[in-house]
């Protein structure tokens, strides 16, 4: 994702915030909050090839389990009632006083009562893991406590690396990767629905894991698991009566390494795409250059090699007429020669 940051103090800068902000007021993917930095900051945020399959292929996955269970008459009615109420509302706009943010792939609840998202997915490839908590604890804390669980998703180390590895990405030998962790932050409440507090702050649990080393090796026993609990509010709980409920925390919805391995490797390839295109002329030039000649070289190793075939088959020789001819395995002998009336 691509985040273009515009900060104003006084005067024109002012303007041309308004202007900005009136201007990309369509785009889905903008924030506007109070900056540290300035008295106000416009953030732009532009999805890549990258973020949007990620986003895409984890959406699938979650509201194809949804479906399941709403279908499932194993299920208690609870359960499939809870499920059934879960709705994507994707890049959902939150409204605070004069700050707006969003989340990249937000998921609520249907009900009058809840305005927000209850569960929100950042995915982050450019910007750092420090600018990911950062956001993940901007919902959790500034959301008037709506959003109960944040899932991270970090590729920022295979962003640094990524000029290195992308002619390798979809190599179907080798495929290359780079580190991929991801992070579960989970707000704590109490019977009533309500945030638990410490002395700094509202209490958090956060739980990590890593599905790809620095290295680019995936951790095949990884596994992301968020129970159905996780997407409901907890007014919603309260008001009928779940907190005893264990189904809620025993049905899981699970991400396990093949499946975000796969996913990885699909967003990649289609961040490599995506960059070929936008690529100066000079550049595709040079690459396409560079391309060609790599097939010149494989062509010319594979016909070195068949002559070298050739040149090493078994052979003997046969005179003709005071000449020394080779006889290649499987050609005529001396005698052969002679029965067909040649000297």
């Amino acid at each position: 994702m691509r985040v273009f940051r515009i900060s104003s103090i006084k005067g024109f800068g002012m303007f041309v915030v308004r202007t900005l902000k009136n201007l990309v007021l369509t785009i889905d993917r903008y924030e506007y909050r109070k900056s540290i930095h300035a008295n106000q900051q416009f953030v732009i945020r532009m999805e890549s090839a990258f973020h949007q399959s990620i986003g895409a292929s984890i959406e699938f996955d979650l509201m194809s389990w949804r479906a399941a269970l709403i279908n499932d008459k194993n299920r208690s009615i609870i359960c499939r009632t809870a499920a059934e109420k879960m709705v994507n509302m994707r890049t959902s706009k939150m409204v605070f006083g004069q700050n707006v943010i969003r989340g990249d792939h937000a998921f609520g609840y249907d009900d009058d009562q809840c305005a927000y998202p209850s569960l929100v997915f950042e995915i982050r490839l450019s910007q750092s893991s420090d600018d990911l908590e950062k956001k993940a604890m901007e919902l959790l804390e500034e959301v008037r406590g709506e959003v109960r669980t944040v899932v991270g998703l970090d590729f920022y180390g295979t962003w640094k690396i990524w000029k290195t590895l992308r002619d390798d990405v979809g190599d179907p030998v080798n495929p290359r990767r780079g580190p991929f962790k991801a992070f579960v932050w989970l707000a704590v409440f109490d019977g009533d629905g309500q945030r638990v507090f410490g002395e700094d702050g509202p209490i958090l649990q956060k739980r990590n894991h890593v599905f790809c080393e620095e290295n680019g090796d995936e951790n095949i026993n990884e596994k992301l698991q968020l129970s159905l609990r996780d997407f409901i509010p907890p007014r919603i709980i309260v008001a009928e009566r779940w907190q005893n409920f264990k189904e809620l925390d025993e049905t899981k919805f699970q991400l396990d390494a093949a499946t975000m391995i796969n996913h990885f490797d699909k967003a990649l390839k289609a961040q490599k795409k995506e960059d070929r295109k936008f690529k100066p002329r000079k550049d595709r030039r040079d690459e396409e250059r560079r391309i060609r000649k790599l097939k010149r070289a494989a062509k010319r190793n594979a016909n070195t090699e068949k002559e070298h075939r050739y040149w090493s088959m078994p052979i003997s020789s046969i005179g003709v007429g005071g000449h020394s001819l080779r006889n290649l395995k499987g050609g005529i002998s001396r005698s052969e020669y002679q029965q067909q009336g040649h000297s």
